[in-house]
């Protein structure tokens, strides 16, 4: 199920389809053309989704839609072609100073590129099947970056609406721990649970699935969410509760019409805004917690 339109308005394509179909979707494309498309399983589950999505994609404003009426095209699909159709087009790729993205598949160094790694280089084996994640979105790069600036050894993350478990492994593999990684879609908790063991990274990340209780899983150093800003602003009180003095909070996963609310939703629980970071449309807000 595809839905087709301007960089604006995808953060809210993409808050739909999460929301109505309970999936994190694909986001391809660039330009003034952008592709959001989520597997929906065929039968009475991908009746509702279509229709409800219908029902609600007029609603998203010409503002943000240039205008033009967002249609929905669907196609039947295996679910083995979904999980496999982004293959094609992912390879090894670099995020930032240190991080190095490869699928499961490839070698890093590539063998015709010998000279390509870096001593200090941080690989995290990917392979994302259906869940979001694949490290090409802005958004993703955003928060690792974030994450590369801020981790300190030994000192805890959460990492909320983990999807493929690329941040969450990203903050491991900088040293952090212990690492807890959520998510409220089932197929994102147990890919992000192969893509940890992938890594070796078992010992220091543990994947839930989420139950709406922070509380429970102990102070944070960093909650890392990449989010839509109406998750982020739901869930900021949870947030703040869980940081620990002088903890930060880094959230990503929309644009700058989003960005205002996002720090009002931060500063309403006591949180200070120090940072806010950009790449292409897309934004990213860091807030700390009073020492």
């Amino acid at each position: 199920m595809k839905v087709t339109c301007a960089p604006e308005a995808v953060e809210a394509v993409v808050g739909m389809m999460i929301e109505i179909a309970g999936t994190g979707p694909a986001v391809e494309g660039e330009g003034e053309r952008m592709a959001v498309s989520v597997y929906v399983p065929a039968g009475p589950q991908a009746l509702r989704v279509e229709a409800e999505l219908a029902a609600r994609l007029p609603a998203i404003p010409e503002a943000l839609t240039g205008g033009e009426a967002l249609a929905i095209e669907t196609r039947a699909l295996r679910e083995e072609d979904w999980a496999t159709s982004w293959k094609e087009h992912y390879h090894a790729f670099r995020i930032g100073q240190r991080f190095v993205i490869k699928p499961s598949w490839e070698q890093w160094p590539p063998e015709d590129a010998p000279d390509a790694s870096r001593e200090d280089d941080i690989v995290i084996e990917l392979d994302p099947q259906m869940a979001f994640g694949t490290g090409t979105h802005a958004t993703t790069q955003l928060c690792l970056t974030a994450l590369e600036d801020l981790v300190r050894p030994g000192r805890a993350v959460l990492d909320v609406g983990c999807g493929s478990g690329i941040l969450a492994l990203g903050a491991a593999k900088l040293g952090a721990g212990p690492v807890v990684a959520i998510d409220t879609d089932q197929v994102a908790v147990e890919t992000a649970i192969a893509n940890v063991a992938a890594n070796g990274a078992a010992q220091q990340v543990t994947v839930e699935l989420a139950d709406g209780n922070l509380m429970r899983l102990g102070a944070q150093y960093i909650t890392v969410a990449n989010i839509t800003a109406p998750t982020v602003c739901r869930i900021a009180p949870k947030i703040a509760g869980v940081l620990e003095p002088g903890g930060y909070f880094i959230t990503s996963g929309f644009t700058e019409r989003s960005v205002e609310e996002i720090v009002g939703a931060m500063e309403a629980e006591g949180l200070a805004v120090v940072d806010r970071r950009e790449l292409e449309e897309w934004r990213a807000v860091i807030a700390r917690a009073p020492e």
